[in-house]
């Protein structure tokens, strides 16, 4: 199956903390990792986001997804400055 890949770099990129790059890019790996291999996804979309005192990495997909009803809320990830 190919897989598409898109991505997008938003914001001036500045340096983060060792520890911080290289927690977003083993969760943007397990992302990428899941989405062709549990998801079936064709498309996937990645987003790195660089704001004045936060970074955000999104990732997106077409896979199938699953239910969200028997998973617990949690909070969301970000790195603030």
């Amino acid at each position: 199956m190919d897989t598409t890949l898109y991505y997008e770099i938003e914001g001036a990129a500045y340096a983060l903390p060792t520890e911080v790059e290289s927690n977003l890019l083993r969760m943007g790996q397990e992302a990428l990792t899941n989405a062709t291999k549990h998801a079936n996804a064709d498309e996937i979309r990645v987003e790195l986001i660089y704001d004045r005192d936060r970074v955000c990495l999104r990732v997106k997909d077409n896979g199938q997804g699953f239910g969200v009803g028997s998973i617990p809320p949690s909070e969301v990830l970000a790195y603030s400055a």
